[in-house]
């Protein structure tokens, strides 16, 4: 298991923020998944986990699957959530996501938050479109690598690096 870089200003996984949730992106055998404990302060009006925050946890889980399984930057075009039952405050969940398949630049996913005996709490499949020729290192500029081991940093900083040679020579 290798705990993946975070984005300094992300809500979700800035482990510095601290209005944020610090949740930490974790890769294993092809998995990339989160354990996941939301606190209190992000309950919605009925007192569960508001249903923003984990279509944001799950969307955040779905952009890493996608760099770790295909190396490439991708944007959300369209998705589709299933909520089965609500998530509690400080109850452990999982949250996960995988790459199906790929059609040209589309790229389809499914990602899922599942409590502690297996059964899905949320589904959402989504297409993704893979930005052609993206700054894939300007963006991770902003990336915290302290937690993750050197292989994850390597594999990180070889993102992009083959367009950016092609682009050198042209």
């Amino acid at each position: 298991m290798s705990i993946l870089p975070w984005n300094k200003a992300s809500f979700y996984t800035s482990q510095d923020r601290k209005d944020g949730l610090k949740i930490k992106v974790k890769y294993k055998a092809g998995s990339v998944y989160s354990n996941i404990l939301i606190d209190p302060l992000f309950n919605d009006h009925s007192g569960n986990v508001d249903r923003n925050l984990v279509f944001g946890i799950m969307d955040e889980i779905i952009w890493y699957a996608i760099i770790m399984q295909l190396k490439k930057m991708s944007m959300t075009k369209k998705v589709s959530v299933e909520f089965y039952e609500p998530l509690q405050c400080n109850v452990p969940y999982r949250a996960e996501a995988r790459v199906d398949k790929t059609e040209g630049r589309e790229i389809f996913v499914t990602a899922w938050v599942q409590n502690k005996s297996g059964s899905h709490c949320i589904e959402m499949k989504g297409i993704f479109s893979a930005i052609k020729n993206a700054p894939i290192q300007d963006f991770l500029k902003n990336f915290d690598f302290r937690d993750s081991p050197a292989v994850i940093k390597e594999f990180f900083r070889s993102l992009g690096t083959k367009e950016r040679k092609k682009e050198q020579r042209l």
